[in-house]
């Protein structure tokens, strides 16, 4: 009787913990946008997903796309290329037929240059 406290005790903690959600620690992969022309920053190129690929990131500014961060989770084919659950907004830059990264669903880490 004397050690019921404690087993109860023990089980109340095992029962909580076996509960508890883990917390979601997600790689984060950088893609950069490979204009398919020279120079071409137009607004469907920009948002074709098959024009970014796994790179570094760059530098900010605002004319032009350059780099944009998804979850590891939101990539296929080993990380290689963007997920279907990806989409990417352009809008135009400071510059004429310039287009950046404005927004999208389960993209973070915006970044354009000049």
């Amino acid at each position: 009787m004397k050690y019921i406290t404690g087993i109860l005790a023990v089980i109340i903690a095992v029962a909580a913990v076996a509960f508890t959600t883990p917390s979601q620690n997600r790689d984060m992969v950088t893609f950069t946008y490979s204009p398919p022309g020279t120079d071409d920053y137009s607004q469907l190129h920009v948002q074709d997903k098959d024009n970014w690929v796994p790179g570094s990131d760059c530098s900010s500014g605002q004319n032009r796309a350059c780099s944009l961060q998804v979850s590891s989770e939101d990539t296929q084919s080993g990380g290689t290329e963007l997920g279907p659950d990806v989409s990417i907004t352009a809008g135009e830059g400071g510059v004429s037929g310039k287009y950046l990264v404005t927004g999208g669903s389960g993209i973070s880490g915006i970044h354009n240059k000049n």
